[in-house]
């Protein structure tokens, strides 16, 4: 699902997946902008070189401000 220079976001929900370009600064609220992408109260994990480094069930304020790689693969799903 990784692609090089592009960072993925995977809702499985809709059945959806758009990579945006990654740049320097690049976090998480700014990725999910970019790949209109909504991301606040779902659940998100961020998998980096195929391992899992973050997860949570709700997207709150520290998560959206995490910053990404290029690489990384973004799961969004609703929860409850």
């Amino acid at each position: 699902m990784s692609r090089a220079g592009m960072v993925t976001f995977v809702d499985s929900n809709r059945g959806q997946v758009v990579r945006v370009p990654w740049r320097a600064g690049l976090n998480v609220y700014g990725g999910s902008a970019l790949a209109k992408v909504e991301t606040a109260q779902r659940a998100l994990a961020i998998v980096r070189n195929g391992r899992l480094i973050y997860q949570t069930l709700k997207t709150l304020a520290v998560a959206r401000a995490l910053p990404l790689q290029p690489g990384d693969v973004l799961r969004l799903a609703d929860h409850g």
